[in-house]
Formats: structure tokens, C-alpha cells, sequence
């Protein structure tokens, strides 16, 4: 037998004890705790990078361990590999019924991610959960529905998070209502979307601007309270004055932006455009009506999430694009390689924006 033999036996069983004694180190840890580092790992075993990583790339493998990039290495729920193929993922939607059903933005979300879920034949389950719901009601109603998979909508507590993860349940957290990035989040670039906004508007001319806001004191919404606070920084950032009557809250339904609006015309300030949700945009047409204004000509107008009927209003709806379909196919992806233990945490995303001019915004004659 040659020399070269002998090493390469050596090399080899040296690799497999160390495959032998990282399993029972997994056996008898909990399960996301973080493996020591490779380095560590060199120094405790005395061999090479190269032995290390053909070790934990077979244990990556067996679906014991996890390498999360910039993060470590970590230990797997041991059960993890017995897992059945992915057949469907729980939505839960924190709000009252009323409101989500009125929720076009996410009635169109959540046809776009049946499309993408129903490509790999699998289920997408929606339900509506109270918002005031606590930790311990949350870790019940996850024993009893004992959900594959997770996307959760509108989260206003964090520690609903942690019942997902101490039950090691993939998860994503879409558009949380919470002021810090949360890890497996998709959030939408509220910055951006003021952007759009103000520099359109700007471009065109406009100065005294309007915004109907979804903003509230009492109960915080992430999108409404960003695009609050920024609305105000970008004009400053831009030398425009921003009138305190010309910023008022326009809510969520047809109703509310039609009464926001006359009171808007009640204040007798002048304003040359407002900045609207999608979702109320009937009623401000409306207003902006009967008051003898016409949209794109007296007053520009422009929306946020580019619903699909925006283009069919009179004038179409100028309006920033926060595109259903990279959302869907971010969280279904996000969901799946969870599950399948690639990447079973990563860091907050934003989901980019983009404005579609329309004929309801124009330059001030």
C-alpha cells in the first residue's frame, strides 16, 4: 500500500470521526443554537479548513445544520429532515374582517401569491386574526391549526413572532407594524414611495400640496406612519413649506376620501395637487367634482399601490407601483427555502417601488 493510500485513509477517518462527534453534539443541543466556528472547529480537531468543511457540508446536507451567510453555522430541529413535502401555507392577516376585506391591496396580494403557490401545488389558507391577539392565545390557535408554513400580515407584536420560532415554524413577516427591522420580514420602501411622490409632483411645478393620510395616533401602522413623517422631511429636504390644513387624515374607503376632500375644500387653502391612497381615490374624484375641479387640470392627483382599476378611472390615476407580484414571489420563495432548512432566517428586505404616470397628474399652467 502507498504512501499516498495511507494519508488518504488517515484524511478519511479523521473526517469521519469529526462527522461522528458533530452529531452528537447536535443530538444533545437545542435546536437553532450556532456551532462553533470553523476556525474554532480547525483548532479543537487539528486538521485543515478543507477537512471541516467536507464535514459540516455533509451534516448541511442530512439536514442538521444551517450556514446563514455573515451569520455562523447552525444546529437544525432534528426533525427537520422528516418533514413532508411543503402542501400548504397559512396566511394570517392581523386586522378586523371589515377592514381586510377592504383591503384591495391585499385581496390582489393574496390572489398573486395562490398563482405562485398553486404553480407547485400548494394551498395557500387565509385567515383573519384579531390584532389585540396575545402570545399565549397565538401559541394556542398555532397548536391547534399546527400550520406547515407561516406568512404573517400586519404583526403588531413581536413576541407572536417568537411563538413561530420557538416552535420552529418557517415563517415570513409581511409588512410588520413594527418602528425596527425584524428579521424574515418584506417591507415596502416607504421612502421611496414619498419620493415618488413629492419629486413628480415638484417636477411638474406643484408647491402647495395636499396628502390625505391613512395616519393614526392612536394605533401605529408602519406605512401610514412612515409616509407621514416622510412626506414632511421630503418637502423640507426640497425648501417646500408644508401647510398643517393641507395634511389630514383621508382613510381607507371611498367614503372617507370624499368627506376628506370637501373638508379639504371647506378650509379654503389653496392647493394645487394631493397626495392620496389608491383606495379612497373615488371619493376625492368625486369631491374634487362637485366642486367644480377637474383632476389633472385644476388639481393633480396621485395615488400609492397602482391598483389594478386605477387605469380605468377618468382621468387614469397617476400612481406608485408597490408590485403585488414581486411580493408574492418573494414571500413564496422566502417560505419554501425556509422549510426546506437552505436559509431558515435572513435579514429585513424592502420591496423597490416605481411611479406610473398617468393623465390625472400635470404641469401647473
Amino acid at each position: 500500500m502507498t504512501k499516498g493510500t495511507l494519508e488518504q485513509r488517515g484524511s478519511n477517518f479523521r473526517y469521519q470521526e469529526i462527522c461522528n462527534d458533530l452529531n452528537d453534539q447536535i443530538r444533545k443541543a437545542s435546536p437553532g443554537e450556532k456551532l462553533s466556528s470553523v476556525r474554532v472547529l480547525m483548532d479543537k480537531y487539528e486538521v485543515s479548513q478543507s477537512t471541516i468543511d467536507r464535514a459540516i457540508g455533509e451534516l448541511r446536507q442530512q439536514g442538521k445544520l444551517q450556514s446563514v451567510k455573515g451569520k455562523g453555522i447552525y444546529i437544525l430541529p432534528q426533525n427537520h429532515i422528516d418533514k413532508v413535502q411543503l402542501s400548504c401555507i397559512d396566511v394570517f392577516v392581523f386586522g378586523t374582517m371589515a377592514k381586510v376585506s377592504d383591503s384591495v391591496f391585499y385581496r390582489e396580494l393574496m390572489d398573486y401569491l395562490i398563482e405562485a403557490t398553486g404553480k407547485d401545488r400548494v394551498t395557500t389558507r387565509v385567515q383573519v386574526l384579531p390584532p389585540d391577539m396575545d402570545a399565549a392565545t397565538f401559541s394556542e390557535f398555532l397548536e391547534h391549526t399546527n400550520p406547515q408554513a407561516v406568512v404573517v400580515c400586519n404583526l403588531f407584536d413581536v413576541a407572536l413572532a417568537k411563538c413561530l420560532i420557538d416552535r420552529k415554524i418557517p415563517y415570513t413577516l409581511m409588512s410588520p407594524n413594527w418602528p425596527t427591522c425584524l428579521e424574515n420580514s418584506v417591507d415596502i420602501d416607504n421612502q421611496a414611495v414619498v419620493n415618488a411622490w413629492i419629486d413628480h409632483l415638484v417636477e411638474l411645478g406643484h408647491k402647495r400640496i395636499a396628502h390625505l393620510h391613512g395616519y393614526s395616533k392612536e394605533y401605529y401602522l408602519k406605512c401610514f406612519d412612515e409616509r407621514y413623517t416622510f412626506f414632511y422631511k421630503r418637502m423640507a429636504e426640497l425648501g417646500l413649506a408644508v401647510d398643517p390644513d393641507l395634511v389630514r387624515w383621508g382613510g381607507f374607503t371611498i367614503e372617507d376620501g370624499y368627506k376628506a376632500t370637501c373638508d379639504l375644500i371647506a378650509s379654503g387653502k389653496d392647493f394645487s395637487a394631493i397626495v392620496i391612497n389608491d383606495s379612497v381615490a373615488g371619493g376625492v374624484y368625486s369631491a374634487l367634482s362637485e366642486h367644480g375641479m377637474k383632476v389633472g387640470k385644476d388639481v393633480s392627483v396621485i395615488g400609492t399601490d397602482d391598483l389594478q382599476w386605477c387605469v380605468h378611472m377618468q382621468p387614469p390615476l397617476t400612481s406608485v407601483a408597490i408590485s403585488r407580484t414581486d411580493l408574492a414571489e418573494n414571500i413564496y420563495g422566502k417560505i419554501k427555502a425556509a422549510y426546506s432548512g437552505e436559509c431558515y432566517s435572513w435579514p429585513a428586505e424592502s420591496i423597490s417601488v416605481e411611479l406610473h404616470v398617468r393623465e390625472s397628474t400635470q404641469k401647473i399652467s
